[in-house]
């Protein structure tokens, strides 16, 4: 099992010299896990997530846990192979069938992301240790008028790459440092375990044999923002 989260008891925080600086990793090949995931508008989601890198499939259940739609809950299930993707909405009701809307891509630390700091959190055999990647990138406004800059912050175990923490943040940290800029977004994981328990987690349900009218999936794209920065 590998222990994404744990309490903070204790948080050490150092830097390593240039040669030392651990290089970008990608995530163990499958994995499965819990994450809480807080938007910039307060909107809490708990999800749950199976990660398959081998034969490129992802599926998510996600949860509101808060705010208006309290209790909603959006299933997907990415079949990035088979050009398919299946979006379960309204409690099972209805099934949105599309291809592929964007590419796979591993999970884990981008080849351009930068180290930023070594962390060990917990105490004794009850602590994990980890590293903390950025990468400033920009994003166009809904209009495309203009474009404005982002950074992501993620935390990942030293030993294994499994996700720990990760953040967006409006602005560009790297470029002008740690000011008081606004969180948009952050992710906890927690339980995260190498493997996936059945491959029948992929098997769309019987709802999805028959296509159905599209309807706004915006939660579904919002989660994988962080695993396709």
């Amino acid at each position: 099992m590998f222990l994404a989260a744990l309490c903070f008891v204790c948080v050490l925080g150092t830097s390593l010299s240039d040669a030392a600086a651990p290089e970008p990793c990608a995530t163990p090949k499958q994995w499965e896990g819990k994450a809480w995931f807080l938007d910039e508008f307060g909107i809490a989601r708990s999800v749950y997530m199976s990660y398959d890198g081998v034969n490129k499939r992802v599926r998510t259940s996600i949860k509101l846990l808060n705010g208006r739609e309290q209790g909603k809950i959006t299933e997907a299930i990415l079949l990035f192979e088979e050009d398919r993707f299946y979006f379960i909405l309204d409690k099972g009701k209805v099934c949105v069938i599309t291809g592929a809307l964007f590419d796979f891509k591993t999970a884990g630390v981008p080849d351009d992301a930068v180290f930023v700091y070594h962390i060990t959190r917990g105490l004794g055999n009850n602590s994990v240790t980890s590293n903390t990647f950025a990468k400033s990138y920009e994003v166009k406004s809904p209009a495309q008028h203009y474009e404005h800059t982002h950074t992501w912050y993620a935390s990942f175990t030293d030993d294994s790459c499994v996700p720990v923490l990760e953040t967006i943040y409006e602005g560009d940290l790297l470029k002008y440092g740690r000011q008081p800029y606004r969180t948009l977004d952050f992710i906890r994981y927690s339980g995260i375990s190498a493997g996936i328990a059945s491959d029948k987690v992929f098997d769309p349900p019987a709802i999805c044999s028959k296509n159905a009218t599209v309807k706004d999936i915006g939660d579904v794209f919002q989660w994988h923002r962080f695993m396709y920065v």
